[in-house]
């Protein structure tokens, strides 16, 4: 029982181990954004600044747009073409 015991807690050590590393390997790299996403963002949206994420081979602009005062996510590929864009608009107060 004792040897069954030493096992699972074992495992169940390692689990956590690794949880924790790959949550701080994620939250502390650094998004490298090629030129050509950078410029397809920068001439839709001149003068907004966007946080920056990465995945395997898409890049994810998160931004707010003080003007319109939207917020929105966009996604491209390597070579700058937009997959996929979501817009959120505020919405305005009814006229009492």
């Amino acid at each position: 029982m004792r040897p069954l015991f030493i096992l699972i807690f074992t495992f169940m050590l390692g689990g956590i181990a690794q949880a924790q590393e790959r949550s701080v390997k994620t939250a502390t790299a650094t998004v490298v954004v090629p030129e050509s996403v950078k410029a397809t963002f920068e001439k839709e949206f001149p003068g907004l600044q966007a946080k920056w994420e990465a995945d395997d081979k898409n890049f994810k602009a998160t931004y707010a747009d003080p003007k319109t005062s939207s917020k929105g996510i966009i996604i491209y590929d390597n070579s700058g073409q937009v997959i996929r864009r979501d817009t959120e608009v505020a919405v305005p107060k009814n006229p009492e």
